[in-house]
């Protein structure tokens, strides 16, 4: 009975304890104190270490962002409908666009008016730096196939919000916001019997700034940036001509 009593007394204490160390345990707050610390206080001054390790990429980048790659031999201003910044951008779209994919036989080339960040781009040299800032977005070049109703679809959008950029094989003529005449590369749209290519960027083909038209129509999206290819004309042709040849004739 001894035995017996001290299994029970050792089962017991057992138990007891397994339900101690199980039940949830509350934690109170007897006393709770606040205070503000300025970050500053903390991490003010300069990180001469950090500093030293970043130095080296950042030469590297101001080496590459500076390089001089061409020159402009005057201004070049953003306007509607016509302007010399638009065409310069335009003209160096399908320029480097038919220089890659000549099987395409691109016919012109546009983009929106808002893709183009800078009101104007002074005389001189001109820098990578330079073009970061007129094209900062990472529109990509689209490779597009246009039928003529289409084409004539765009081209009634860019009347009618007052002119977009728009490179030299394409002339619109308006009596105000109709549209009367589509030459493309001196040939008359509704003489169009074949497929019409075009280069423009990625936005404007998804249907930005509301040219839903070209949504369904056949892409390749190359993946190559919009600014990527300013730079490469500019290396190509070195001077830069502001062009100031109308585009877009709109008759009050």
């Amino acid at each position: 009975m001894h035995k017996k009593k001290i299994s029970y007394y050792i089962l017991f204490c057992f138990f007891a304890l397994f339900s101690i160390t199980c039940a949830p345990k509350v934690v109170y707050v007897a006393k709770e104190e606040s205070s503000n610390r300025n970050i500053s206080d903390d991490f003010g001054g300069t990180d001469e270490a950090v500093l030293k390790m970043i130095v080296p990429y950042k030469n590297e980048l101001d080496k590459t962002m500076n390089e001089v790659i061409g020159e402009f031999t005057g201004e070049l201003t953003k306007d509607r409908p016509n302007s010399t910044l638009a065409n310069f951008m335009c003209d160096a779209l399908v320029d480097i666009a038919t220089s890659k994919f000549p099987e395409k036989n691109i016919q012109f080339g546009l983009m929106n008016y808002g893709g183009i960040r800078v009101p104007s781009v002074g005389k001189g040299p001109i820098s990578v730096n330079k073009m970061y800032e007129v094209m900062p977005f990472d529109n990509t070049l689209v490779i597009m196939s246009l039928d003529k109703e289409t084409t004539k679809l765009l081209c009634e959008r860019i009347i009618t919000i007052g002119g977009w950029p728009i490179s030299k094989g394409l002339q619109l003529k308006a009596d105000g916001q109709k549209l009367t005449e589509i030459l493309i590369n001196g040939k008359l749209l509704e003489d169009f019997n074949e497929e019409i290519f075009i280069a423009l960027p990625n936005y404007v083909a998804e249907g930005g700034d509301n040219t839903y038209m070209l949504k369904p129509r056949p892409r390749e999206d190359t993946g190559i940036y919009i600014r990527d290819i300013l730079i490469e004309y500019v290396k190509k042709k070195k001077i830069i001509e502001p062009d100031t040849i109308k585009r877009i004739i709109i008759n009050p």
